[in-house]
């Protein structure tokens, strides 16, 4: 039965893909568009467990241009140089822009959507589509040190701490399947991807692809439809999805777009789509003699919008559990119910930290793989939000 929810991975499916979907581009968006991406993702490519974080991966070595001295950047006047300006906005003052070789009028120098101050960070070059090797980005790295201390530390010493979080997160997990994935994407190479098992690499590639935005990688991919779909986000890519509904859905709450809605064929995924992107709990009223995922559609909605008063629209006694969700409540979450238990994975990732992970409680022997399996994947999700720190967006 599609609406089993215990045992039925899709109905998991149309939880996350109204759960946590962009709202109108004019009203507050409190449930990040990346939370949202991951989780679609984990449940409806790879069924069981795969995450991303936010790395480039882009091609080997390239020459650092470093001929430049500081020296240069004094005028022969000696005017004193402006050390926090930084007429592009990307977070390399002007000074050091022209010490690296970077448009300190363009955030974007190389023009492949990645600004100068996280390509630096992470280990690229901005000036091309090549990775800098070790020694280049040593030096690149002592000269921020050298010229600006406070910047190298924003940049570079926090790194350690941040993958020491997600390993923390990464060594609670009970699977060794998806612990090995999550400890693999702490090491900053899609190339790791290359030492899992089948679905977990599958599942490892789509992260990248969808990360780095390089559709190449989607071929690597278990569904490659729903992985390039949601990169381009272009919908005509979801007639080569294994799961078309959640493609439809994945690409109209990315773009906003009500219309694309409409290519969903499940009534129930088509009108949570309609609600949240319209901000409209009619389309939920929509959704007749089905009490479980009208709910569902209350409280998705309420999540998106932050607006506990939606919870009233719900059974009475459904209402106190969406307040709690809504309010982020760890004392009065009760994630004992398979039916709730993405609500505390899309908590755990949005805020990071992997407690809510804990509210996941196994109710019986019966279902007490599919509940460690469910814990284990908000762990996973929850570490890769956490690594995806490591640079903006």
């Amino acid at each position: 039965m599609e609406q089993n929810i215990q045992s039925n991975e899709n109905s998991m499916e149309i939880k996350l893909d109204s759960e946590g979907e962009p709202i109108s581009p004019k009203s507050e968006k409190k449930i990040n568009k990346k939370i949202i991406s991951l989780i679609i993702v984990v449940l409806a490519i790879i069924g069981f467990g795969a995450i991303y974080f936010l790395f480039l991966d882009k091609e080997d070595d390239s020459q650092l241009p470093i001929d430049n001295d500081t020296t240069v950047l004094e005028s022969e006047k000696e005017v004193e140089i402006d050390k926090q300006l930084d007429t592009d906005q990307d977070g390399f003052p002007d000074y050091l822009e022209k010490i690296i070789g970077t448009d300190e009028n363009n955030s974007d120098t190389d023009g492949d959507s990645y600004d100068d101050y996280n390509e630096v960070k992470n280990g690229y070059n901005p000036l091309n589509d090549k990775k800098y090797i070790e020694e280049e980005w040593g030096v690149i790295k002592e000269m921020i040190r050298s010229e600006d201390e406070k910047l190298f530390g924003e940049m570079f010493e926090n790194n350690n701490e941040i993958i020491q979080r997600a390993i923390s997160v990464c060594q609670k997990i009970e699977s060794d399947d998806q612990k090995e994935l999550c400890f693999a994407l702490t090491k900053n190479n899609s190339l790791e991807c290359e030492g899992l098992s089948s679905i977990l690499k599958e599942g490892c590639y789509s992260m990248y692809a969808l990360l780095d935005n390089d559709v190449s990688l989607c071929e690597k991919s278990l569904d490659s439809g729903l992985c390039s779909a949601t990169i381009l986000k272009d919908d005509s890519k979801c007639e080569f999805s294994d799961n078309k509904d959640a493609c439809f859905s994945s690409v109209a709450l990315s773009k906003e777009d009500s219309f694309i809605c409409q290519k969903i064929e499940s009534k129930i995924m088509q009108n949570i789509c309609l609600a949240i992107i319209n901000q409209d709990a009619k389309y939920c009223k929509n959704i007749e003699d089905e009490d479980f995922f009208e709910d569902m559609c209350f409280i998705n909605l309420a999540m998106v919008k932050n607006d506990v008063s939606i919870c009233n629209e719900m059974k009475l006694e459904q209402q106190n559990n969406c307040i709690s969700f809504v309010n982020k409540d760890l004392n009065k979450i009760n994630c004992e119910d398979s039916s709730v238990i993405n609500y505390c994975m899309m908590l755990g990732t949005e805020t990071m930290d992997d407690s809510f992970c804990d509210l996941i409680k196994i109710e019986n022997s019966s279902d007490s793989f599919l509940h460690k399996n469910f814990r284990d994947r908000c762990r996973l999700t929850v570490a890769s939000q956490i690594l995806s720190t490591l640079r903006k967006n």
